[in-house]
């Protein structure tokens, strides 16, 4: 079942602004990573969207996975629900502490039981509300009928063997690991996710020439990437008012899972183009271009970010509560304790 997204309504949002709150997030994340000593800094300065939306079409629907139970409860406990988290927090749940990176052994079946048989849609009647979308990223319309059997084949076999590696081993893992509560409105959808679009990101650092001797040279850098292409499969999951996002694994031309193990198992970014300029491109023309190592540089260092952030058994989380009910619950709770 595909999913029309309403791009231009997302992308220019008065709610949010969705590039800029990606390009912060991927600059935050570059200001913390261990640069080659022939480079003094890195930033990520622009990013555009494009007009060009991705292709979204959904494989599965099942109940969520018991590692985003485990995050609620630890929120709900905190307090907080922070809309990103770091991945060290994120990469186990607290009922796993070891990730295992054997795929070979049978997916154990309390996993197998949090996917249901294709064809059967006790979820999908609510797929209209749960997912709880803002207005600004969808259409409204589906090109198929909401209540469509789920007939579509899944990859299953990769999804079992990733699901498998956080899985707990033993009879006492598997009993601390958190009951979801009965929550007919939670769900998870596993989904193909095809980009070829036309967003750009602009790429600004500093070269140093001759280090570390005392005749060093700084030359500014500047990097364009486009034409960045994507196919892999994805689950999103709707929690309590909160949507969590990972990546499972990568597909190819035919759309069937690429045979890797562990986090080796994707790149996300299949594909990209990237025009480079060193030097001061308006001081008598004298700038290289094109420069392939630091090219390749920028982008392993773009695809480590992302494994690190939403490859599973990583994750994204955005929360989708109102500030202002926040707020007003804090109220209310004060109120309450200045009655008693």
């Amino acid at each position: 079942m595909s999913i029309d997204l309403d791009w231009d309504g997302m992308i220019n949002s008065d709610e949010i602004d969705v590039a800029e709150w990606l390009r912060s997030l991927l600059d935050k994340q570059f200001q913390q990573l261990d640069l080659p000593r022939n480079i003094r800094s890195v930033s990520i300065t622009t990013l555009s969207l494009g007009t060009i939306p991705p292709e979204l079409e959904i494989k599965h629907i099942s109940d969520p996975f018991p590692e985003f139970y485990a995050e609620e409860e630890a929120a709900a406990d905190s307090h907080y629900l922070p809309p990103l988290h770091p991945p060290q927090q994120r990469r186990s749940a607290p009922s796993t502490p070891h990730i295992h990176t054997n795929t070979t052994n049978p997916i154990d079946r309390g996993i197998a039981s949090y996917f249901h048989p294709l064809g059967s849609a006790p979820l999908m009647s609510g797929l209209r509300t749960p997912l709880n979308i803002p207005s600004w990223a969808t259409n409204g319309h589906t090109r198929t009928s909401s209540r469509l059997p789920l007939n579509t084949p899944i990859e299953a076999e990769i999804v079992e063997s990733v699901r498998e590696s956080t899985a707990p081993r033993t009879p006492e893992e598997r009993e601390q690991q958190p009951v979801p509560e009965d929550r007919e409105d939670d769900l998870q959808v596993l989904f193909r996710v095809k980009y070829t679009g036309d967003i750009r990101i602009g790429v600004e650092a500093t070269l140093r020439l001759n280090y570390p001797s005392d005749d060093v040279v700084l030359l500014p850098m500047k990097l364009h990437l486009s034409h960045i292409n994507i196919n892999s499969l994805a689950i999103m999951a709707y929690i309590k008012k909160s949507i969590y996002l990972s990546v499972i694994c990568d597909l190819d031309d035919s759309d069937h899972a690429v045979a890797r193990t562990g986090r080796e198992r994707l790149d996300i970014i299949r594909d990209v183009k990237i025009d480079s300029e060193i030097g001061h491109h308006d001081t008598n023309g004298a700038a290289l271009r094109n420069v392939g190592k630091v090219d390749r540089f920028i982008v392993d260092k773009i695809r480590s970010l992302l494994k690190a952030e939403i490859a599973w058994p990583s994750w994204i989380k955005v929360s989708m509560e109102d500030e202002d009910s926040d707020d007003e619950e804090g109220e209310e709770e004060g109120d309450q304790e200045d009655e008693h």
